[in-house]
């Protein structure tokens, strides 16, 4: 039996986390071939050169689709995005998979999404009828449900608007979220640990990760780097990888924020969360 080929896309530290179980599980899978392309924030320095995580856990990289992510405009992005609709195109025209594998609502998964919707590949979506009305993820997270021709949502919600776009209620599939799954599968470390490696007692600093590509976040990346030099209770990091990022939520005393992690995987924690400002309205 030919194996069906399977193309997953992460474009940054977030999404791969979220992914990591379900792409684990296409590997184990003899019916199946992963081959995963890495874009976006992955292949920035500025933002931690994340793809040397993804390949430290053990999974080869069958493309490098490089965007120029920079996150200082809305021209920025759009450019980004062009960017990265013609790398996906470029990479599925030489070697079509069967299915392309994408989760969220990024610019950079638009792209993606855009690239194989165009060239008639079938595209699965995880985390689509989501809102997140204070943000332009809505627009880029319900295009991607409508090019895509299997969903897997992470709640009834969810499920029900999909249904009411006009998705086939046999495609919608209620899953969850994948970031569970992870929390659930790795060992994480002990606060002696995290203090180690963030360099710094847990209970007297504020930890804090770098904005992604979106716009206005390169402006917002160079303030917090301004304030951890001004102030020795601040530690601002390009990313903590997936392990360290977890086990500081599981010593954390709360998440101020607007990552959707202060909604998703925050209460496995047991943990408040603060949000600033409108991006995640309506979840």
């Amino acid at each position: 039996m030919q194996r069906q080929i399977i193309a997953g896309v992460t474009g940054s530290r977030a999404d791969f986390g979220i992914q990591k179980p379900v792409l684990d599980a296409i590997l184990a899978e003899p019916g199946f071939v992963l081959d995963l392309y890495v874009t976006g924030m992955h292949l920035s320095s500025r933002f931690g050169n994340t793809v040397e995580e993804v390949e430290a856990v053990g999974f080869e990289i069958a493309g490098r689709i490089d965007c120029e992510t920079t996150g200082g405009s809305h021209e920025e992005v759009a450019l980004s995005t062009s960017a990265g609709m013609a790398g996906f195109t470029k990479a599925w025209s030489l070697k079509r998979p069967d299915l392309v594998l994408l989760l969220g609502d990024r610019f950079e998964t638009f792209a993606a999404a855009s690239a194989a919707y165009l060239l008639n590949i079938p595209i699965a979506h995880i985390a689509g009828g989501d809102v997140t009305s204070g943000s332009l993820d809505d627009g880029l997270r319900h295009a991607i449900s409508k090019f895509s021709s299997l969903h897997f949502t992470t709640n009834e919600e969810a499920s029900a608007r999909l249904v009411r776009m006009g998705e086939d209620p046999a495609t919608v599939h209620t899953t969850g979220t994948p970031a569970l799954d992870s929390i659930r599968s790795l060992e994480l470390l002990s606060r002696d640990e995290v203090e180690r490696r963030v360099g710094a007692p847990t209970d007297h600093v504020s930890l804090v990760t770098y904005a992604n590509a979106d716009s206005g976040g390169a402006a917002l990346n160079q303030a917090l780097v301004e304030a951890a030099a001004r102030s020795p209770r601040i530690i601002a990091r390009e990313s903590l990888g997936q392990l360290l990022y977890l086990s500081a939520l599981r010593h954390a005393s709360m998440v101020v924020g607007n990552s959707s992690s202060g909604l998703y995987e925050a209460p496995s924690f047991s943990i408040p969360t603060i949000n600033i400002g409108t991006r995640q309205d309506g979840r």
